[in-house]
């Protein structure tokens, strides 16, 4: 997910408070200072938009946005729209907007400033295509800049002719979902042996459920602990991953923490979970990765990996760390995949870097693969026909899979794309088994792919998970958001419904 406490993607991109007052500002796209009177649609020329948005059946509906504003750049986001009392109100990025109008000259909503949000304001403009809105937008940043854009409005709805899931995958069990717990469900691993899911649930903490395979499917919770910083004030926690170890005759479960980097918990008796000891305490770790004995953290402190040995989880000891070189553009590493020595890092702002980290005191670049509009968000390695194929995807509007030959880092070669016919529809976790890709894909739930060495990625299977409700619409971020697969089993962390659990190809 777009990482919190970083601005660089999402909502206000860039951006900061502002003042609701603004005088006339230009209509050419040029970036303007304390400017314009945006409140109203009267804000905007209308030169070159249609009539007739009354006719529109808006109530309900969904959208999601692509912004394109000179002063924060290109960033996605969504709006639905609902009947309260009689007239349409619009939903920006989760929040109420201040103004909404819907008559045959406009259909125009307005988001006011408030605290760390900008105003924005919208005015459909044409009807390009069915369930496409093109219109213009005004916003500010942070700085107070202020200029007149574009934006697309693709509705959200299922793929045409899809049903809730391809006949080749089976629906076993779900837990967690119905109001069952709060907030997100980041991420799950799944512990095979001793038949156990652990959960990453963003400011709800860390869950263990127990599995019970079989007809029907019982899962049951048995564990909970809060953030440490839960019920604070000043600070807003998170646990975003989970990776899990057995070292030692001991079983552990290691979470990544918006404010204590790795906190890693003893989980031998998961009923009773003990946090033991932190990894970069007071970072923001956003994702991790481990192999063997040693683990790789996506840092946003630094905006590059830290790399510790954890042969004893229970006193971590640093080795180095990796951060590209000034000059590329890069922003962070937002999520990474590692076999032993080489690491493959996805770096929002400069694409998928390979690094060598045979030596950890001392990692080399190997090579890059930079593309436009570079969200890169996770990736998984696997072998075909004796060749390394990495299969990426960005975290956007227009994210789609890009299957790439890294077989050789200093000359990675584009394989195929998968997804452009979707750009409303972010991807967001991947891990790869063979030839197959198992995908989750925010709102078209689970994707599972068919690769190969020499042609595009093709759909085999799916599980669509989200739909829309009066429960959804409110962050481009929602739906199937992270993946585990043991055998022919998928364990879906899924941001409202909590843990789906699939048989798969």
């Amino acid at each position: 997910m777009c990482p919190l406490f970083w601005l660089g993607c999402g909502d206000d991109a860039g951006g900061g408070g502002g003042s609701g007052g603004r005088d006339a500002a230009p209509t050419d796209g040029s970036v303007t200072g304390d400017a314009g009177d945006f409140t109203t649609p009267n804000g905007f020329d209308h030169t070159g938009c249609e009539m007739g948005w009354d006719q529109l059946a808006l109530d309900g509906t969904i959208w999601s946005i692509d912004h394109n504003l000179q002063v924060v750049g290109q960033f996605a986001g969504i709006v639905r729209f609902d009947l309260k009392t009689g007239s349409l109100a619009a939903t920006y990025n989760g929040g109420p907007t201040a103004s909404t109008v819907q008559t045959a000259r406009d259909l125009f909503w307005y988001r006011a400033a408030q605290g760390r949000l900008t105003p924005r304001s919208f005015l459909a403009c044409t009807r390009p295509a069915p369930g496409v809105i093109d219109g213009k937008m005004e916003g500010c940043n942070r700085m107070g800049d202020c200029a007149v854009g574009t934006f697309h409005a693709v509705k959200l709805e299922r793929r045409a002719g899809e049903g809730e899931k391809s006949s080749n995958v089976t629906f076993l069990g779900e837990y967690g979902g119905n109001g069952t717990w709060p907030t997100i469900t980041a991420n799950v691993r799944v512990d095979l042996t001793r038949q156990l899911a652990v959960l990453a649930r963003y400011d709800d903490g860390l869950r263990i459920l127990r599995l019970t395979p079989g007809t029907p499917y019982t899962i049951a919770e048995i564990s909970h602990v809060d953030t440490e910083d839960a019920g604070s004030s000043s600070v807003f926690e998170i646990y975003n991953d989970v990776k899990l170890i057995d070292r030692n005759g001991r079983n552990y479960a290691l979470m990544a923490s918006s404010t204590h980097g790795i906190v890693v918990f003893d989980i031998t008796d998961p009923t009773q979970p003990m946090r033991k000891s932190h990894i970069r305490d007071g970072d923001n770790v956003h994702t991790h990765f481990i192999v063997g004995t040693t683990v790789y953290m996506a840092d946003l402190a630094i905006g590059g990996i830290v790399i510790a040995d954890i042969s004893n989880p229970e006193q971590p000891v640093e080795l180095g760390q990796y951060v590209l070189p000034n000059g590329t553009g890069a922003v962070f590493v937002h999520d990474l995949f590692v076999e032993p020595g080489r690491a493959y890092l996805d770096y929002w702002g400069a694409g998928l870097v390979v690094v060598d980290v045979t030596n950890p005191a001392m990692p080399q670049l190997l090579g890059q693969f930079t593309y436009p509009r570079m969200t890169n968000h996770s990736n998984w390695v696997t072998t075909i026909h004796g060749r390394k194929i990495a299969l990426t995807g960005d975290e956007d509007f227009t994210a789609h899979g890009r299957e790439l030959d890294v077989t050789d880092p200093a000359n990675i070669r584009l394989v195929g794309e998968w997804g452009q016919d979707r750009p409303q529809v972010s991807i967001h976790n991947i891990l790869c088994d063979g030839d197959k890709a198992y995908v989750a894909h925010y709102m078209d739930g689970l994707r599972i792919l068919q690769l190969s060495d020499t042609a595009a990625p093709t759909q085999i299977g799916y599980y669509n998970t989200w739909s829309p409700s009066p429960n959804t619409g409110f962050s481009f971020f929602e739906g199937a958001i992270g993946i585990d697969k043991i055998g022919n089993i998928a364990y879906l962390a899924e941001e409202e419904r909590g843990l789906i659990i699939l048989q798969v190809p």
